[in-house]
């Protein structure tokens, strides 16, 4: 696999701001690669996407596309044009005054809409996301989710050597955007479209993308498959933002050897005496046992469908308590006032 994107160094300041946007930001995109960059508002990943597309200045750094260099500090090399990138940006911004057809075509530069070549393109496009009857149509007669395939369909239109997509779920209501991040990267995979998608949204990071580059603040906290990201977070924050954690320390224990078997679950711990597991890592049982951490009482029991979050406190040495979650799947049961033991799942 060949790098496509080399990100060296970025760094990005706002005149007044109290930090830097970007720090030092640093990343590879491999073809045909989807990499998404996931942050909190006011991460940097807007500003460094806008960067890459070279609508924004940079500080320092580097940006290389292929083997030119589009970006040195503050200068831009090559202005957005030609940088052969497609943009699907967060409110659509499709063409109002143009029918849907038209909006995709333009996305193929100069010349007669009419063109067999780019007539064919269009339709194919448009059939390939199930919109080829609306072409025909201006973009206000369009839903929230129609809008966001077309805006997608013609930032693909001419082959763009880089798709960037910034925030294109966030405006769709919760059962739609589901369904269309799933189309999109079925699209994307299709069409073996290098993209960067930037979202705030942990569950869409882990579900579409091959890389994830997670930011806090303009600094680059991890870079990682899902999994990676997910099941060995390199710091307490990651690991956090991407689902529930129980967080556990050797304070926690009246015998010190039971955070050795929380570590156990899942390594590596976060530090010297804190571990990290998460709910599906624990399971519950109604007896004692050498595998058992520690003994809690439920209380509450949250339905999911295919599981149930089940919330415990249990007796801390230091005379407080601790809380915390488990997962149970089938037709495990917990209820209010319920005493289990915590055990590894499966033990």
């Amino acid at each position: 696999m060949n790098t496509l994107l080399e990100v060296r160094g970025v760094s990005k300041r706002f005149p007044r701001a109290e930090r830097a946007a970007l720090d030092k930001v640093s990343f590879d995109v491999e073809e045909g690669e989807l990499l998404t960059l996931v942050g909190a508002s006011g991460s940097g990943k807007t500003s460094l996407l806008r960067i890459l597309a070279g609508l924004e200045t940079a500080d320092e750094g580097e940006v290389r596309l292929g083997s030119v260099l589009v970006t040195r500090g503050r200068a831009i090399l090559r202005p957005p044009e030609r940088r052969h990138m497609g943009f699907v940006f967060q409110n659509h911004a499709l063409f109002p005054h143009l029918k849907v057809g038209e909006n995709v075509a333009f996305g193929l530069g100069q010349g007669p809409s009419g063109r067999p070549p780019r007539r064919q393109r269009v339709s194919d496009l448009l059939d390939m996301v199930g919109l080829g009857e609306l072409a025909g149509r201006y973009p206000h007669e369009l839903s929230g989710g129609e809008r966001q395939r077309i805006a997608l369909v013609r930032a693909l239109a001419p082959n763009p050597r880089l798709l960037l997509m910034d925030e294109p779920f966030s405006s769709l209501d919760q059962s739609l955007r589901l369904k269309l991040r799933d189309e999109t990267r079925r699209l994307i995979k299709r069409q073996q479209a290098t993209t960067i998608l930037v979202t705030h949204d942990a569950e869409d990071a882990l579900a579409v993308s091959d890389r994830i580059v997670v930011l806090r603040e303009g600094v680059v906290q991890q870079v990682g498959t899902p999994a990676e990201i997910y099941r060995r977070p390199a710091n307490r924050y990651i690991a956090s933002s991407f689902g529930p954690c129980n967080f556990l320390s050797r304070a926690d224990f009246a015998d010190p050897t039971r955070l050795e078997a929380c570590r156990s679950i899942e390594p590596p711990a976060l530090s010297g005496e804190e571990c990290w597991v998460r709910p599906e890592d624990l399971g519950l049982s109604s007896t004692d046992g050498p595998q058992s951490l520690t003994v809690g009482v439920v209380l509450q029991s949250l339905y999911h469908g295919e599981s149930r979050m089940i919330s415990l406190e249990c007796p801390s040495p230091q005379g407080s308590s601790i809380e915390l979650q488990v997962r149970l799947h089938g037709e495990e049961r917990a209820t209010r006032g319920d005493r289990f033991h915590v055990l590894p799942a499966g033990a």
